[in-house]
């Protein structure tokens, strides 16, 4: 069996997501946990729109058990924002949930020998992406694609929208998430 991990910041979570974590399932064999994990305190001091216990309401309500996209073995993961002064780094959670594959979307394929330790990762997990228009994953690593349908879904224009009160962003985003959004957000 195998343990899988798909992080990111999901800030928001959208119809993207739930796409690749479908994909994961009819791609990699075997999964016995799929541990989905939002972004702690960012190596590069990003700000998220929504909080840490936000972005992981938000996750459990599509994903948890109670959610419209449950699939059992899916484990919504609060490791990376336990501390929330620490940088949380992939190899470190890699090595404690000792993943076998790891999923990241071509935009952090792209530039993962920028990350800490890719070489750690890499031999500890098999590397996983899923397209995106205008990444190419790095290749100094060996990557296997996800099959997952394209999602044209930009997160920063969903947030965009979301800040100038513009809730009319069904196509892009699950119907648990906009609700959220609406309550966290007025």
């Amino acid at each position: 069996m195998s343990t899988v991990i798909f992080g990111g910041s999901f800030d928001p979570l959208h119809m993207g997501h739930v796409s690749v974590v479908k994909e994961i399932f009819n791609s990699i064999p075997n999964i016995d946990k799929l541990y989905i994990i939002p972004a702690g305190a960012h190596p590069e001091d990003k700000q998220y729109l929504f909080t840490d216990e936000q972005r992981l309401l938000m996750l459990e309500a599509v994903f948890g058990i109670k959610g419209g996209f449950y699939r059992e073995g899916i484990v919504i993961s609060d490791i990376e924002i336990l501390n929330k002064h620490a940088k949380s780094y992939t190899a470190d959670t890699v090595a404690k949930l000792h993943a076998a594959d790891i999923v990241v979307g071509a935009d952090q394929a792209a530039a993962f020998s920028s990350w800490s330790r890719p070489h750690d990762i890499a031999r500890s997990a098999n590397l996983w992406y899923f397209p995106r228009e205008g990444f190419t994953p790095d290749p100094a690593f060996e990557w296997n694609v996800l099959n997952a349908e394209l999602q044209n879904i930009s997160s920063t224009y969903i947030r965009e929208r979301m800040l100038k009160k513009d809730f009319s962003i069904h196509n892009y985003i699950p119907d648990a998430v906009n609700e959220l959004a609406r309550k966290f957000l007025s």
